[in-house]
């Protein structure tokens, strides 16, 4: 089941201020965010949306969007689409 998957992660997000270098900046660590995440068995490349995503992540917060980078160990995941139908908030996500 979902909700025995689920873990807290803390996240940054991504604002809407642009640096020197034309990229978005992050901001410092907000909180946290619970989500179920599983590794995907390969890299989605079948719909452009969904390209480079390698994990797939199901949530209840339905806030969680293409800004947000979840810490997830020593890796840092990037949103990369984010559905927010039904009563789960699917993520897929890409290591950056």
């Amino acid at each position: 089941m979902l909700a025995n998957q689920m873990r807290e992660y803390t996240y940054t997000r991504l604002s809407d201020e642009i640096d020197e270098y034309g990229q978005p900046q992050t901001i410092e660590a907000e909180g946290s965010v619970k989500i179920a995440v599983n590794f995907a068995s390969e890299q989605i490349t079948a719909n452009n949306l969904y390209s480079g995503a390698s994990y797939v992540g199901f949530t209840l917060n339905k806030e969680v969007d293409e800004s947000y980078i979840i810490h997830y160990g020593d890796k840092k995941l990037k949103v990369t689409y984010a559905i927010p139908l039904g009563r789960y908030n699917q993520l897929f996500m890409a290591v950056i």
